[in-house]
């Protein structure tokens, strides 16, 4: 079963939000190497850190192309070296599913369970 994700939701500009344990990184499921979060809203602007905790080999994340009309883009695959974080940002217009099992949802699928995860949910 995929790992389901608590993205960290900054609210508005100037203002601090705190981390919570269910947002810190987490693995990507060991079943199916997939993990997946929620976009509720339209238009929404996300950030996705990925870290390869594997100490010697570098790893690939998949950021699954979503169902809508922005999905033609494509699917959003990177390399990232070992022991190493990355950053990207993510509108949910390419990546959310609107219909079928992952409606609702981003889904991202890892190389192996090295690969883990934080999301963040910027601000309108």
């Amino acid at each position: 079963m995929a790992t389901k994700l608590t993205p960290i939701y900054l609210t508005h500009y100037d203002a601090f939000t705190e981390e919570t344990d269910n947002t810190d990184f987490a693995a990507v499921a060991s079943s199916d190497k997939i993990a997946y979060f929620e976009a509720s809203g339209r238009d929404e602007q996300f950030v996705v850190g990925v870290y390869n905790n594997n100490a010697t080999t570098a790893k690939t994340v998949t950021i699954k192309a979503g169902n809508g009309l922005q999905s033609e883009f494509g699917d959003l695959t990177f390399s990232i070296a070992a022991q190493k974080i990355a950053w990207v940002v993510l509108s949910s217009g390419r990546f959310k599913n609107v219909t079928g099992d992952n409606k609702g949802n981003i889904v991202i699928e890892g190389a192996s369970t090295d690969i883990q995860l934080k999301v963040i949910r910027l601000p309108f």
